[in-house]
């Protein structure tokens, strides 16, 4: 944390590169503290997680229309499911998660969380309601968020989209820009990232139409 902020950024995995169309355009998302370590004290106990127990939060207004649940999550941290069992139970790679229908069929999806989540599908959820806790569940090296942006309700199968995020400043060395919420742009690769209007930050326009 920074002057009462979270401070988020994408964690070391490429999903770009990988084998799911669907991850194509996926985070990760972490906490920094200082020095921009994620985790204080003994790193492989799941506690030490700055990220782990976080709230996660719906993105939009949208029904629950697909939720995984009860999966324990892998401790000591940096251990996970073995691929062979992955390939043999595919559905636990995305450990416990809510996936979220929104207006226009687009559907989010949010992985690796906490067991006993908030939420249960049929509910109708706003912009900002807690859906579930993060966590290491699935196949996952530490506490994040995995968040994507889908055409379906599948978090394996489906066809990533390109999402859009606005307020948030963006951290490029000692220059922070702001983003401001009118005008969303999508989240850069392997940028530290701080909700809000950071102190200091400079606002980043929108770039022109010719």
């Amino acid at each position: 944390t920074r002057r009462g902020r979270r401070i988020v950024g994408r964690l070391d995995e490429d999903h770009a590169d990988g084998v799911l169309a669907s991850q194509t355009f996926a985070v990760d998302l972490g906490v920094l503290g200082e020095g921009g370590a994620t985790y204080r004290g003994d790193p492989q106990r799941l506690a030490s997680y700055l990220a782990h127990g976080r709230a996660v939060l719906a993105a939009a207004d949208g029904e629950v229309v697909r939720v995984q649940d009860g999966l324990a999550e892998n401790e000591p941290v940096g251990s996970r499911p073995g691929w062979q069992q992955l390939l043999a139970r595919p559905e636990e790679v995305a450990g416990n998660f809510v996936v979220l229908r929104h207006q226009g069929g687009e559907h989010t999806a949010y992985l690796h969380l906490r067991p006993k989540l908030r939420v249960k599908v049929g509910d109708r959820v706003r912009a900002g309601e807690e859906l579930g806790r993060c966590g290491n569940s699935g196949n996952s090296l530490e506490p994040h968020l995995h968040f994507q942006l889908m055409d379906g309700p599948d978090p394996l199968s489906a066809r990533g989209l390109s999402a859009v995020l606005g307020d948030l400043t963006l951290h490029l060395g000692h220059l922070k820009l702001h983003v401001p919420a009118q005008h969303p742009r999508p989240l850069p690769t392997w940028l530290v990232v701080e909700a809000g209007k950071g102190v200091g930050a400079a606002e980043l326009l929108p770039t022109p139409r010719w």
